[in-house]
């Protein structure tokens, strides 16, 4: 049901956040005082970790020394302090929904009993919920995106659920409403109709299929696939990457590029001609969808969904936009791989490769009974290949991607920079479990008019992160985490796995 919250209700929302901030601050300013953070900067001056690999690395193992040794001296109290934090935050979770649903029978009450305004109301909003859905469902294009009707009718049953078992108590008025809303779907312009002929539709399917969603999220970790994705690779000239273990002796080197030559006059796009974090994050979840899941035809709907571990999440046009933007970016960067010492070496069939990214083609599909703009895979894409050759595929329950905080395009890209962060952390006994804010700032490109601006957007982000740490400690991915101060600055935090 669509609440429209009273100027009262608005105020008891303020009210929850305001006094849950200063809670939070407390919690967190009594652990800093019961068990300061250690300052490990230090450890890292002068040291540039590209050229002095080994001196970073035992800066790292100090670091990690130093945090453990904090770690292990903590009070009772303080260890106390930081378990209160997270039930304050289930507290804060709780007392928002409930606060929501109290509004929405609020609301319904309203209506004060009477079945003839119920039933009125319930019509109004078939109407809108229908609307609502297909805006969601729509990817921005000229295209029609049409709903499942069932889909649709399941929907409305949940939405409305306050009305109907009121209702129910009155045969006549309930057998309407259910007609209505059967009615209402039928001559519908945003749901395909049943038996709908080829020849009245916009485009002609060219596939009836039905899509499966994955249990499993997949991410490649390799080299080449990190390089593609901060923009490293792009150009004309091939780049010599070093592939030997730490401390060969021989020398492996792979061959790789990425060009944007095929995005011609024909082919547009709004953003950058490169590859960004964000097109990663769209990129695994086709290679997810396409693998674990077994699709050959992918939508916009469907990546968003496995992007936020959200079966049933609704995709807006901002986001559909963005999506496309990623594919069309994906289907028309050439990629050239040559990892033949590598195959020699390491004992994995000779690998070369030029062509398309993603290799597939836009069409019309019928999926799930709904007529769908979609992307088809001609391939496996091959830089998933690539690293499973290598056994450098990142795997994780999808459910870990749902955490309860709204999925915009900076918090999906934040959100797969940490857990890939920490899927190297758990492959890796040696590196460092601390990632520094200013790196995630970076990979954000976190950026304001004003110095006051720009800490209130970073303040923003470790928050984010900390909702984030929050349900993966609860979900048991990370056994928990600390942020750490220089001084009054919060500069990092330190993953306990």
């Amino acid at each position: 049901m669509f609440i429209e919250f009273t100027e009262q209700e608005k105020a008891q929302i303020k009210a929850i956040e305001e006094k849950y901030e200063k809670a939070f601050k407390a919690l967190e300013e009594l652990t800093e005082k019961l068990n300061p953070t250690p300052d490990t900067e230090y450890l890292f001056e002068g040291i540039n970790g590209k050229d002095n690999p080994e001196e970073w690395e035992a800066a790292l193992k100090k670091e990690n020394e130093i945090l453990d040794a904090w770690e292990a001296k903590g009070s009772p109290e303080w260890r106390a302090a930081r378990e209160k934090w997270h039930e304050l935050n289930s507290s804060y979770n709780k007392e928002r929904a409930e606060l929501f649903e109290k509004a929405e029978q609020r609301q319904f009450n309203e209506l004060n009993g009477d079945l003839t305004k119920i039933l009125e109301d319930a019509k109004n909003q078939t109407i809108r919920l229908i609307y609502e859905l297909y805006q969601f469902f729509n990817n921005g294009t000229d295209s029609k995106v049409l709903l499942d009707g069932e889909d649709v009718k399941k929907r409305i049953q949940g939405s409305l659920r306050l009305h109907i078992e009121a209702l129910k108590g009155e045969p006549k008025l309930y057998k309407e409403f259910n007609a209505y809303v059967d009615n209402a779907i039928k001559r519908s312009e945003y749901i395909a109709p049943k038996g709908t002929k080829q020849e009245d539709i916009t485009k002609i399917p060219e596939a009836v299929v039905n899509t499966f969603y994955p249990a499993n999220f997949l991410a490649p970790t390799d080299k080449v696939s990190n390089l593609a994705f901060n923009n490293e690779l792009t150009g004309r000239h091939i780049q010599q990457l070093a592939m030997e273990r730490r401390g060969s002796k021989k020398q492996i080197t792979t061959l790789a590029s990425i060009d944007f030559d095929n995005l011609n006059g024909s082919v547009q796009i709004k953003g950058r001609r490169e590859l960004t974090p964000y097109d990663r994050e769209v990129h695994d979840a086709i290679i997810t969808l396409f693998v674990d899941g077994g699709n050959e035809y992918i939508t916009p709907q469907m990546i968003y969904q496995v992007m936020t571990g959200n079966p049933d999440a609704y995709l807006n046009p901002k986001q559909a936009e963005a999506i496309s933007e990623s594919i069309t970016k994906c289907m028309y960067s050439r990629l050239i791989i040559d990892a033949s010492e590598e195959a020699k070496a390491y004992g994995f069939d000779s690998f070369k490769y030029d062509g398309s990214l993603i290799s597939g083609e836009r069409v019309t599909a019928t999926l799930n009974g709904t007529v769908v703009e979609c992307l088809r895979l001609l391939r496996t894409p091959v830089l998933y290949e690539y690293a499973n050759k290598k056994n450098q595929i990142g795997r994780f329950d999808i459910k870990l991607l749902n955490s309860p905080i709204n999925k915009t395009e900076e918090i999906i890209t934040l959100q797969g920079y940490l857990y890939r962060r920490i899927l190297s952390m758990k492959n890796s006994s040696n590196l460092s479990k601390t990632i520094l804010y200013d790196t995630v700032y970076n990979q954000l490109e976190v950026t304001a008019s004003s110095d006051g601006a720009l800490r209130k957007k970073k303040a923003k982000v470790r928050s984010q992160i900390k909702k984030i740490l929050d349900y993966w400690k609860q979900e048991d991915f990370i056994a928990g985490y600390v942020e750490n101060k220089r001084g009054q600055v919060i500069y990092s935090v330190t993953i306990r796995l």
